[in-house]
């Protein structure tokens, strides 16, 4: 069954962020748009879930993120398209999720490799099979430079019109393109046989059950970009004095420091290394660090305990050369 919500369709942002946070689908369409299978480590991470608890702490940028097998990846559904944005946006999210890992003694050789994938949903190229990869390259010798960072644009209606009708690609993209409830049948009647379609339906079915829930998720800062300035308009506004307004703030950036906590111990808990953590929160170690002592303080029972590093009772943690902290 295909319980189609045109007030959120396959392409919805916070629909999307819901769906692929599951580890399956999220690998699944990985392997897609790469062509190799990848191997995720943990559970995929998205703001639709974690900022659910995380009131105005808009601290995840990507729409699904996850630990591989080969480094770190993320996938960002894009419905809105300016080229020179989607360009710069995309290195911008690699060189971000590169910058924000740990380098001990230089060893830049260890650098995890990243992957940033962006789900157009409306942008076409005239590129025959409707996806891009891009990678550095040697302009020189004409060979890549490295593997360190590695891109994919996918452009649904170009997939739809021209790739392969055989390929996980096509499926995906004839699922992120419907709109309509006429849509929404005829995916159903054509690939009623075909196992990952049927997955994309019943993991939309369970995302749309709870249309209030969603329509929560898309309030949260990272839908309406609601910033620091943004709230200190809108006390100017309710006549709320200046001294009035920084009380506010710093009783908000109280509670998301607290909130902070709580999604680290979580992350711990899911066995979530120290450079995903850092990633995700956009930390530094050292920082990374202070919130596990102020954990350990408030809760002396609770060990914590990542794949890099740990923290027992007491607050010991191990020595390591980090670049500045914020």
């Amino acid at each position: 069954m295909f319980n189609f919500n045109g007030r959120f369709s396959p392409a919805n942002d916070t629909v999307f962020s819901r769906m692929f946070v599951d580890k399956h689908l999220f690998a699944e369409l990985l392997k897609a748009v790469t062509g190799k299978k990848i191997k995720i480590k943990g559970e995929p991470i998205t703001q639709a879930v974690v900022q659910e608890r995380i009131a105005m702490l808009n601290v995840i940028k990507l729409d699904v993120f996850a630990e591989t097998s080969f480094g770190m990846a993320s996938i960002d559904l894009q419905n809105r398209y300016y080229k020179e944005r989607v360009e710069n946006r995309s290195v911008y999210y690699a060189a971000r999720m590169i910058s924000r890992q740990d380098v001990e003694n230089m060893e830049y050789e260890n650098v995890k490799s990243v992957h940033v994938s962006f789900i157009l949903s409306r942008a076409r190229t005239k590129n025959s099979g409707g996806l891009e990869q891009i990678r550095l390259r040697n302009v020189t010798t004409g060979e890549d430079f490295g593997s360190l960072m590695g891109l994919s644009l996918v452009y649904v209606p170009t997939v739809v019109q021209k790739a392969d009708k055989n390929s996980d690609l096509y499926v995906f993209s004839r699922f992120f393109a419907i709109k309509k409830i006429k849509h929404a049948r005829k995916f159903l009647v054509e690939f009623q046989n075909n196992k990952l379609a049927k997955e994309l339906i019943r993991m939309y079915d369970e995302v749309v059950l709870d249309p209030a829930s969603l329509e929560d998720v898309e309030r949260l800062p990272y839908y309406t970009n609601k910033s620091k300035a943004a709230i200190k308009a809108e006390a100017r506004a309710k006549g709320i004095e200046e001294g009035m307004a920084k009380g506010i703030q710093q009783g908000i950036e109280q509670g998301q420091n607290q909130e902070r906590m709580r999604v680290i111990e979580t992350m711990i808990s899911s066995k979530c290394g120290d450079d995903f953590i850092m990633n995700v929160l956009d930390i530094s170690y050292d920082k990374l660090n202070e919130y596990k002592k102020k954990i350990q303080d408030e809760r002396p029972s609770v060990r914590l305990t990542t794949g890099d590093s740990q923290i027992h009772s007491g607050g010991n943690v191990p020595e390591k050369n980090t670049p500045d902290g914020r």
